[in-house]
């Protein structure tokens, strides 16, 4: 099916691809990004050890990698300021 033509049956395709995901056998790997706090998506885990967490490491990891490397940096920042109180 040709969709670049004529686009008028992309959402009954989804519907159908979304409905045979939900009643499948990989519901169990469904999974929602663990960037709770501005990422709504779900994706579906194909990983190996299914262990992941993100919708993209491109966009929530690296946010969130990000994130902690500078909750590190500053707790490291503050103890070396009392430090030398």
């Amino acid at each position: 099916m040709d969709l670049s033509a004529d686009a008028g049956a992309l959402p009954w395709l989804l519907a159908d691809a979304g409905a045979r995901l939900l009643t499948g056998t990989m519901t169990d790997r469904l999974r929602r990004c663990a960037n709770h706090d501005a990422c709504v998506l779900v994706f579906l885990d194909t990983s190996r050890n299914r262990a992941r967490r993100w919708c993209s490491m491109e966009m929530c990891g690296n946010r969130s990698k990000v994130a902690a490397h500078e909750s590190r940096a500053r707790q490291r920042r503050a103890q070396g300021a009392r430090a030398t109180e």
